[in-house]
Protein backbone atom coordinates (compact mmCIF):
# COMPACT_ATOMS: atom_id res chain seq x y z
CA UNK A 1 0.00 0.00 0.00
CA UNK A 2 2.69 2.67 0.81
CA UNK A 3 4.57 1.02 -2.24
CA UNK A 4 1.59 2.49 -4.75
CA UNK A 5 1.27 5.71 -2.26
CA UNK A 6 4.39 6.73 -3.19
CA UNK A 7 3.90 6.07 -6.44
CA UNK A 8 1.11 8.21 -6.40
CA UNK A 9 3.06 10.92 -4.65
CA UNK A 10 6.09 10.34 -8.16
CA UNK A 11 3.17 11.27 -10.46
CA UNK A 12 1.71 14.16 -8.74
CA UNK A 13 5.27 15.96 -7.77
CA UNK A 14 6.34 15.32 -11.52
CA UNK A 15 3.27 17.30 -12.88
CA UNK A 16 3.70 19.65 -9.88
CA UNK A 17 7.21 20.37 -11.32
CA UNK A 18 5.66 21.06 -14.66
CA UNK A 19 3.00 23.05 -13.44
CA UNK A 20 6.01 25.14 -11.74
CA UNK A 21 8.31 25.19 -14.17
CA UNK A 22 5.22 26.85 -16.58
CA UNK A 23 4.53 29.42 -13.63
CA UNK A 24 7.80 30.37 -13.35
CA UNK A 25 8.39 31.04 -17.57
CA UNK A 26 4.97 33.31 -17.86
CA UNK A 27 6.11 34.91 -14.57
CA UNK A 28 10.01 35.64 -16.31
CA UNK A 29 7.60 37.34 -19.60
CA UNK A 30 5.69 38.96 -17.51
CA UNK A 31 8.62 40.75 -15.59
CA UNK A 32 10.27 40.91 -19.00
CA UNK A 33 6.98 42.92 -20.39
CA UNK A 34 6.74 44.91 -17.44
CA UNK A 35 3.57 43.56 -16.13
CA UNK A 36 4.94 41.74 -13.33
CA UNK A 37 7.69 42.75 -10.41
CA UNK A 38 10.84 40.78 -9.65
CA UNK A 39 9.11 39.46 -6.54
CA UNK A 40 6.93 37.76 -8.62
CA UNK A 41 9.20 35.87 -10.57
CA UNK A 42 11.45 34.69 -7.15
CA UNK A 43 8.32 33.39 -5.40
CA UNK A 44 7.86 31.56 -8.34
CA UNK A 45 11.49 30.06 -8.37
CA UNK A 46 10.81 29.51 -4.93
CA UNK A 47 7.80 27.58 -5.78
CA UNK A 48 9.96 25.32 -8.12
CA UNK A 49 12.71 24.58 -5.83
CA UNK A 50 10.07 23.40 -3.55
CA UNK A 51 8.25 21.35 -5.83
CA UNK A 52 11.57 19.88 -7.32
CA UNK A 53 12.55 19.13 -3.44
CA UNK A 54 8.53 17.11 -2.55
CA UNK A 55 9.71 15.01 -6.41
CA UNK A 56 13.08 14.12 -4.09
CA UNK A 57 11.70 13.02 -1.50
CA UNK A 58 9.11 11.54 -3.07
CA UNK A 59 11.74 9.21 -4.85
CA UNK A 60 13.54 8.81 -1.64
CA UNK A 61 10.39 7.15 0.40
CA UNK A 62 9.53 4.81 -2.96
CA UNK A 63 12.69 3.68 -3.21
CA UNK A 64 13.05 3.15 0.91
CA UNK A 65 9.36 1.07 0.26
CA UNK A 66 11.13 -0.81 -2.38
CA UNK A 67 13.50 -1.95 -0.76
CA UNK A 68 11.63 -2.97 2.61
CA UNK A 69 9.23 -5.00 -0.22
CA UNK A 70 11.93 -6.85 -1.37
CA UNK A 71 13.48 -7.47 2.09
CA UNK A 72 10.23 -8.91 3.31
CA UNK A 73 9.43 -11.02 0.19
CA UNK A 74 12.63 -12.00 -1.09
CA UNK A 75 11.74 -11.19 -4.11
CA UNK A 76 14.27 -8.77 -5.68
CA UNK A 77 13.26 -6.49 -8.28
CA UNK A 78 14.71 -7.01 -12.26
CA UNK A 79 17.09 -4.72 -13.93
CA UNK A 80 14.26 -5.01 -16.76
CA UNK A 81 11.25 -3.92 -14.28
CA UNK A 82 10.53 -0.87 -16.78
CA UNK A 83 10.59 -2.55 -20.59
CA UNK A 84 7.12 -3.90 -21.44
CA UNK A 85 7.87 -6.95 -21.66
CA UNK A 86 9.93 -9.70 -19.51
CA UNK A 87 9.86 -12.95 -21.42
CA UNK A 88 13.00 -14.43 -20.28
CA UNK A 89 12.48 -17.26 -17.43
CA UNK A 90 15.21 -15.39 -14.96
CA UNK A 91 12.36 -12.53 -14.49
CA UNK A 92 10.03 -15.42 -12.87
CA UNK A 93 10.68 -14.10 -9.17
CA UNK A 94 10.44 -10.47 -9.61
CA UNK A 95 8.41 -7.38 -7.65
CA UNK A 96 7.69 -6.42 -11.12
CA UNK A 97 5.62 -9.27 -11.92
CA UNK A 98 2.95 -8.25 -8.88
Amino acid sequence: MNLLKNKDKLISTKQEILASKEALRLARLRYEVGISTLKDVLIRQKELTLSQSKNIDAIYNYNINLDKLERLTFLLKNKDCNSDINTNEDFKDSICDY
